[in-house]
C-alpha cells in the first residue's frame, strides 16, 4: 500500500454560533461532471449538508449534473470566476502554485465563510472517511478536543492514503 501524504485541511470559524450549514466542503473541479453526483451523495451520507463548487471552464454536463442540487439548496455554484488566469504559477521559492483554487478560496472566503460552521476544502477526487465509531462527520468534529479557553480547534490536517 502506498501513502501519499496530500494534506486536506479542515477549518472550524469557531465565531459562527448560528451558522447556516454545519459542515460544508468547497472545491474547484474542471470537466468532472461524470463524478460529481457520487461524490456529493457519498459526503451527504457521512454528513456533509452543503457543497461550494467553482467551475473552472468546464466543458462538460456539470450544469445538468448540479441543477437538481442547486435547486435543493445543497450546492452553491460558482462558474468561471477566474478563466483568464493561468492555472498554475511557480514561486521563486519553487514552490507551485494553483492559482485557480488560490483565487477561488479567497473568493470563498470573502462571499461564504460566515455561512458553515466546518469546511473541508478537498478535490473531487477526494473522499472524507470516518472513523466507524462515529455516527457521522459532525459527530466525529464535534468529538474532537477542545482549547483551554473552551474554544472548539480552529482547523486540523488530515493525511489521504491509497
Amino acid at each position: 500500500m502506498i501513502i501519499l501524504k496530500k494534506i486536506v485541511i479542515i477549518l472550524c470559524f469557531t465565531s459562527i454560533i448560528y451558522a447556516k450549514h454545519s459542515v460544508s466542503i468547497l472545491s474547484t473541479f474542471r470537466n468532472e461532471g461524470r463524478f460529481l453526483e457520487e461524490w456529493i451523495e457519498y459526503h451527504r451520507l457521512i454528513g456533509v449538508n452543503h457543497f461550494y463548487l467553482y467551475n473552472h471552464c468546464s466543458t462538460d454536463n456539470y450544469e445538468e449534473v448540479l441543477q437538481k442540487y442547486v435547486d435543493m439548496g445543497i450546492v452553491t455554484l460558482e462558474k468561471n470566476l477566474n478563466q483568464d488566469k493561468p492555472h498554475i504559477k511557480r514561486l521563486p521559492n519553487g514552490f507551485i502554485l494553483d492559482v485557480v483554487q488560490h483565487a477561488n478560496a479567497n473568493h470563498f472566503m470573502e462571499s461564504y465563510a460566515k455561512e458553515s460552521e466546518w469546511v473541508a476544502h478537498i478535490d473531487i477526487d477526494e473522499f472524507i472517511v470516518i472513523p466507524e465509531n462515529f455516527r457521522s462527520i459532525l459527530h466525529f468534529l464535534e468529538s474532537l478536543p477542545k482549547k483551554k479557553d473552551g474554544y472548539k480547534i480552529a482547523g486540523f490536517f488530515m493525511y489521504w492514503k491509497l
